[in-house]
């Protein structure tokens, strides 16, 4: 470009985000506003050509204005956007803690309420079972005031029994007697004496067995137990059969032989000795099945008629 001037361009371009460049080669101030793009051509020429460059270059420039502007009016819409969509999540954030918070307390309160019942309900158990123990006790002890009671009465009963059975035992056992020597007789080697055998119980009585032994004594005679058992155990017993009814007593002769000489016979006459007789018994109750034995020992005097007493007198069960 020789012999001719060179144009000086000034340039400016407002962007909308208050970008301002100023090229001012003659010292002067230009303002733009908006989206306005002023060129100032210093020194200009006649030239179109610098004209039609300095277009282009406008036009360049408006272009990159308008995506410039496009570009930071999609970034503003951006953070609009994500400013929104932050404030939104705080929102639902806060609910969210809200709703959390409210489930919470719904849920402590639930649970405290269930507590509470199951409390009241352990209580109200604990209450019926110290009742129902209480309950128990007091019917055990009523219980066990009616088994002492019954078991009062069952002893008076047994009791009552036993001396029912007791009474029958003693009203039923067999029980002999003899008595009423109405009838002495004896010679020189032979005594007979007659007495009645009593049955004074309810039962029938039969006589299976007897031993009977006589002997003259002087009155002053000590006989013992032990005397009588040796002498019946020398005696042989003799087999009998007779029944004796309460209703029907039998007469029942003792004979015996004896050493009745006149010296004897003078002694009994005056009683200086007397007549003993031992005698037993082997008898059965019917009613009872029992087996007894009825044992007397008795000393006669004949002095003054027959005279009589019982040295041993006693019915017992026989041992088996």
């Amino acid at each position: 470009m020789t012999g001719k001037n060179t144009p000086v361009i000034n340039l400016s371009v407002n962007t909308g985000i208050d970008q301002l460049n100023n090229v001012d080669v003659q010292a002067a101030e230009n303002k733009h506003q908006g989206n306005q793009i002023t060129v100032n051509v210093v020194n200009p020429t006649n030239d179109t050509t610098n004209a039609i460059a300095a277009n282009k270059i406008a036009d360049t420039a408006n272009k990159i204005s308008i995506r410039t502007f496009f570009v930071n009016t999609g970034l503003f819409v951006i953070t609009i956007i994500v400013v929104v969509f932050s404030g939104l999540q705080s929102y639902y954030a806060s609910k969210s803690v809200g709703l959390a918070d409210s489930v919470f307390q719904a849920t402590k309160k639930f649970n405290d309420s269930s507590l509470k019942i199951q409390d009241t309900a352990y209580a109200q158990s604990r209450k019926d079972a110290k009742a129902n123990d209480k309950r128990e006790d007091d019917r055990d002890k009523r219980s066990q005031a009616n088994i002492k009671i019954q078991n009062n009465a069952l002893k008076a009963q047994i009791k009552s029994l036993q001396e029912t059975q007791k009474e029958f035992k003693t009203e039923n056992e067999g029980f002999l007697q003899i008595g009423n020597f109405d009838t002495i007789k004896f010679s020189n080697e032979d005594l007979y004496a007659q007495s009645i055998i009593y049955n004074l119980s309810k039962s029938p009585t039969k006589i299976t067995k007897v031993i009977f032994y006589t002997r003259i004594e002087p009155i002053d005679a000590i006989v013992t137990r032990k005397t009588y058992d040796k002498i019946m155990s020398e005696q042989e017993a003799f087999n009998k059969n007779l029944y004796i009814i309460k209703e029907s007593p039998q007469k029942f002769p003792f004979t015996g032989s004896v050493d009745f000489d006149s010296y004897t016979r003078y002694r009994v006459i005056h009683g200086l000795s007397n007549i003993f007789i031992y005698g037993r018994f082997y008898y059965k109750n019917i009613v009872t099945n029992t087996d007894r034995i009825y044992e007397f020992l008795v000393e006669l005097n004949l002095v003054d008629g027959v005279q009589y007493i019982f040295r041993i007198n006693e019915n017992k069960d026989a041992k088996k």
